[in-house]
């Protein structure tokens, strides 16, 4: 019997890899199973790819099923819809759980994005954000450095050269968000922790948006169009360099993972490492000739600022912190040859700002929160 059947023998074999039986990927505790990795839309359930037997097969199905048995009234007494008496209230936050993450992430994005407005004065740039009651406040402000400071950072990036060869599997499996990093810290997995992920991705969203939106509007160039001995390892982002979003990203991370330990013992050592890796990450960065070693600081600081607004807006804290990087005072190139920075620096100095009610203004936020939580407690 020809390999290519389904047979005893050969790749479709009952027990073969392909098989739809007992033992084989295909099957019932396989990897394409219900209950394994694949939902029923691996089989074409939800149109794509389409399955022309697949609807035959459910159309002659209902047909025979329903024969005899029809509800009397349908959606009354006998159907689904007799189990509840009236339609679901509005916008009840919970409900979004039965939505998918897409769906989720949508509601998610809107109510933080649109608590946010941009302003720019002059080499200024600055998020808002609006409280509970409408004020207007002050989230973010940056000023950029000038081109002598940059200049003089090309000097410190010269001597981080001499780390590339180490660093260099680091730096090219963190081009993509470094979160295996994290969950090698933390232990995350993605079976027991799949609101934490959920809610992690959504933080780092919005702080991809508010991020690109300081880096167009200060428009800094790339340590690489300054000087030919930049050579940077990877291709170089089609966006400008200052703040660095790895920066950002990775010390929102730190910072939310490590709200996530709550009073666990011993947390504290374990922020600090979260900490660590995030300068880590982004120092990457600056060895790979991507970014100045200036960007990673003001990537820190917004990061600081944002992930204490996403733990306020999710009903975590009491109040937002609101800060700024005064890049004014940095110029000359004498001045950036001799900056340094390292995951020692302080965490930025916030000028809190109240929160009234989160839950009034993020409902969907908070909820998933509050599931992230529960899978840390």
């Amino acid at each position: 019997m020809s390999t290519g059947a389904f047979s005893t023998v050969g790749p479709f074999a009952y027990t073969g890899n392909n098989a739809y039986a007992y033992t084989g990927t295909n099957a019932y505790t396989g990897s394409n199973a219900y209950a394994y990795s694949n939902s029923m839309e691996a089989y074409g359930f939800d149109g794509f790819p389409g399955n022309g037997m697949l609807t035959a097969a459910l159309l002659a199905t209902r047909t025979e099923i329903l024969r005899g048995q029809r509800p009397v009234t349908l959606g009354g007494a006998g159907d689904r819809g007799s189990a509840w008496s009236s339609l679901p209230p509005l916008s009840q936050a919970s409900s979004a759980r039965r939505h998918g993450p897409a769906v989720r992430a949508a509601l998610i994005m809107s109510e933080l994005l649109g608590s946010v407005a941009f302003d720019r004065n002059g080499h200024q740039a600055q998020v808002q954000a609006t409280d509970f009651n409408g004020q207007v406040y002050p989230l973010f402000t940056m000023n950029r450095p000038d081109r002598g400071f940059f200049e003089g950072q090309l000097q410190l990036m010269d001597a981080m050269v001499s780390a590339r060869d180490s660093r260099a599997p680091e730096i090219l499996t963190q081009v993509a968000p470094p979160l295996a990093y994290f969950a090698s810290i933390m232990n995350l997995q993605t079976g027991r922790h799949r609101h934490t992920l959920e809610a992690l991705q959504l933080a780092l969203q919005f702080s991809y948006a508010i991020c690109m939106y300081f880096k167009h509007t200060l428009a800094c160039p790339r340590p690489s169009e300054y000087s030919v001995t930049v050579q940077p390892l990877l291709e170089v982002p089609r966006h400008p360099a200052f703040p660095a979003g790895h920066a950002v990203e990775a010390h929102v991370t730190a910072a939310l993972l490590g709200h996530l330990l709550g009073d666990m013992a011993p947390p504290t050592h374990v922020r600090n490492y979260l900490r660590r890796l995030a300068f880590r990450i982004a120092e990457n960065r600056a060895i790979a000739g991507l970014h100045f070693p200036v960007d990673l600081e003001a990537g820190r600081q917004l990061g600081d600022v944002l992930s204490s607004y996403l733990l306020a807006t999710a009903g975590q804290a009491d109040s937002w912190g609101a800060g700024s990087f005064p890049a004014t005072a940095l110029t000359g190139s004498a001045a950036g040859a001799t900056a340094s920075f390292n995951e020692a620096a302080p965490l930025v100095s916030l000028s809190p700002v109240d929160v009234a009610d989160a839950a009034v203004s993020f409902p969907v936020w908070c909820d998933l929160w509050e599931q992230a939580k529960s899978e840390w407690s």
